[in-house]
């Protein structure tokens, strides 16, 4: 074999080996907002390494109980190891403009609803949250958040 086709073979194996996403490992945990369940809110994972990236990044949505589970790129595989910034948005209901659904001119729902923590969380630098991901079942402490 030549060097260039031993080169292309190495470049193939790297490929397909290394540059997929990273395994994930189960990533559990729970929102609370003055020490009651948040449910509904929007967990979401950004790399500390890569604050800026476009990847997929770990996220998932709290239960009535505010517990929640993060998922990458299929429900149940978690997030890859490393440190990671954290964002959370708690949705609130949806303004009522008095105008009856349909009638609106096509507003959807989701944009008239505000984040019940007026977005003191939701900016993954400024949240003041972080959390270390390990190759194993994580188990999170509580977030418990001042509204």
């Amino acid at each position: 074999m030549s060097r260039s086709s031993l080169a292309a073979l190495a470049l193939c194996f790297l490929i397909a080996t290394g540059c997929g996403p990273s395994k994930g490992y189960p990533v559990s945990g729970k929102v609370l907002v003055n020490g009651q369940p948040a449910a509904g809110a929007i967990v979401v994972l950004t790399p500390v390494s890569n604050p800026g990236t476009m990847d997929k990044k770990p996220s998932g949505m709290t239960k009535e109980d505010g517990t929640f589970e993060l998922m990458t790129f299929k429900e149940g595989d978690g997030a890859p190891p490393g440190d990671y910034l954290v964002s959370i948005i708690w949705p609130g209901k949806p303004k009522s403009s008095g105008t009856p659904k349909g009638l609106s001119g096509g507003e959807d729902e989701r944009a008239s609803s505000t984040d019940q923590l007026r977005g003191k969380y939701s900016d993954p630098q400024n949240s003041g949250l972080t959390v270390k991901i390990e190759a194993k079942a994580n188990q999170l402490q509580p977030f418990d958040l001042k509204n």
